[in-house]
C-alpha cells in the first residue's frame, strides 16, 4: 500500500462502514501484532464484523432486552469509575484549570449522553478539582434531564486526578 499511489481503502470510510471495533479486532488478530508484514484486506475487516462484532452485539441486545423484561436488578454495588486523563502529580495552581473547550463540547455530545444514560449511577463521587466539578455538573444535568430517581453526589478530597486506587471508597460503600 502506498500513500502516493492511493491504493488503500479510505480509513474514515472503513471506520464509518464497519466500525472501530471491527477494525481494531482485525488489526489485533493480524500478523502485524507479531511484527510480521500485513497485507491489509477490507474483506478481512468485513469478516471480523460478521463473525465477531455483530454476534457480540446481538448477544448484548438479547441480554439487555430480557433483563428489562424481567426487571433485572443488580445484587450488589455497581461502580462506574470515570476519571480524567490527567497526571496525578499536578501542582496546586494547576488543580483549578477548567475543562478545555473540547471537554466542554464532549459534555454536550450525543456519545456522552448515551454513556451517562446507560450507566444511570445512583452515586457520583468526584474530586474537588475544577475540571472534575465541571464534569460532575455535566453528569448531573444529563441525569436530571434524561433519567428519574435520586442520585447522591459526594465530593471526596482523597480522590486525586489520575488515581486508580479507589479501594477505600469501595470499602466505605460496602460498610454502609
Amino acid at each position: 500500500m502506498s500513500k502516493s499511489k492511493n491504493n488503500y481503502p479510505d480509513p474514515r470510510g472503513l471506520l464509518e462502514q464497519y466500525g472501530a471495533d471491527a477494525f481494531r479486532l482485525y488489526l489485533l488478530s493480524s500478523p502485524v501484532v507479531r511484527a510480521e508484514p500485513l497485507r491489509f484486506s477490507e474483506k478481512g475487516v468485513e469478516q471480523v464484523l460478521k463473525d465477531f462484532v455483530i454476534p457480540l452485539q446481538n448477544v448484548w441486545n438479547f441480554f439487555e432486552t430480557y433483563a428489562k423484561v424481567d426487571n433485572r436488578k443488580s445484587s450488589g454495588t455497581e461502580v462506574y469509575f470515570m476519571r480524567h486523563a490527567e497526571k496525578a502529580d499536578l501542582e496546586e495552581q494547576q488543580k483549578n484549570i477548567p475543562l478545555s473547550q473540547a471537554g466542554k463540547e464532549y459534555l454536550l455530545s450525543h456519545a456522552f449522553r448515551e454513556q451517562i444514560i446507560r450507566v444511570r449511577p445512583k452515586l457520583v463521587i468526584y474530586s474537588p478539582y475544577l475540571r472534575c466539578e465541571q464534569t460532575m455538573e455535566g453528569v448531573k444535568a444529563m441525569l436530571e434531564q434524561y433519567t428519574t430517581g435520586e442520585v447522591e453526589y459526594i465530593e471526596d478530597e482523597r480522590l486525586e486526578i489520575g488515581t486508580s486506587n479507589i479501594s477505600y471508597l469501595l470499602e466505605e460503600l460496602q460498610a454502609k
